[in-house]
């Protein structure tokens, strides 16, 4: 039996239509070389980090520029540190003063001095017994005096400590070693809530790669296997990497998903933002 299909005035029957127009519902796969299983991939940095200053002020100095190599702890900018500096001698002098103490101490001595050259004429009731109540009292008040003065040399050392930290976040350092891959802010510029970022610093080493593999892989790909990476700007040169991540999602349309693997880059030989090509080992 032959079907009809109308298209305006034209009647062609259905198995004389050409084979294109037959639309295939097969969802769409990574592009790989099926000779040789290679799968296509990105370059990535292992971590990217914005860094900030922690606080607000004026910049003094940027010491890195896009390009350059930080290790961990390297410093990355100063703000002004007057004011904070400032700050830390007054808490120094604070923390110096012993006048308190010793005004404390001097007056609990006086008083234990007079008390013991009247004790003799206390015993004979030659002096009054309210006169001795009244030194016992002095020298209470004395003894309390000294433990505020004691106290205050603690919140003074507590203060010192605070001057110190706020000085020392006026010069921001690197959270992890890279390579600056954008500086934000120079000198001279204000580092403020709407702006605190200042330069971003990839982690180069190791490089992350993210690739798009078929839904037949899945259950045979684990974390730790080996693969193989020929990337870009070494044609023919392949590096061996280890996967780190397997998606748990399956993207319904391509029935596909997304394998992560850490790539080695000693010397950061490797730039960041490559396509790359991907062979898992067999």
């Amino acid at each position: 039996m032959k079907l009809w299909l109308c298209a305006g005035t034209l009647v062609v029957p259905l198995c004389l239509l050409p084979h294109s127009t037959h639309f295939s519902t097969q969802a769409a796969t990574p592009q790989h070389d099926a000779q040789t299983d290679t799968f296509d991939g990105r370059v990535g940095p292992s971590n990217s980090v914005l860094v900030a200053a922690s606080k607000d002020g004026i910049l003094i100095d940027v010491a890195l520029d896009v390009g350059a190599v930080v290790a961990a702890g390297d410093p990355v900018a100063r703000l002004d540190p007057r004011v904070d500096a400032l700050a830390l001698a007054l808490a120094e002098e604070r923390l110096a003063s012993t006048a308190d103490e010793a005004r404390a101490r001097a007056t609990i001595a006086d008083i234990d001095e007079r008390v013991a050259r009247r004790a003799a004429l206390y015993d004979e009731k030659l002096l009054p017994e309210s006169e001795r109540d009244d030194f016992a009292q002095r020298r209470r008040l004395a003894e309390v005096d000294l433990l505020a003065a004691a106290e205050k040399h603690r919140l003074a050392a507590l203060e010192r400590d605070r001057a110190l930290l706020e000085l020392e976040r006026d010069t921001v350092v690197a959270p992890i070693a890279g390579v600056v891959v954008e500086r934000l802010l120079a000198a001279g510029e204000y580092v403020g809530r709407s702006q605190p970022a200042i330069v971003r610093i990839a982690a180069l080493d190791p490089l992350r790669v993210e690739v798009t593999l078929p839904l037949r892989l899945w259950s045979d790909l684990h974390v730790g296997d080996r693969a193989d990476v020929e990337a870009e700007s070494e044609p023919g040169r392949w590096r061996e990497a280890r996967v780190t991540a397997v998606s748990r999602s399956i993207d319904t349309a391509s029935a596909t998903f997304v394998t992560r693997l850490e790539l080695p880059n000693p010397n950061l030989a490797l730039p960041t933002g490559l396509r790359c090509r991907v062979r898992l080992a067999p």
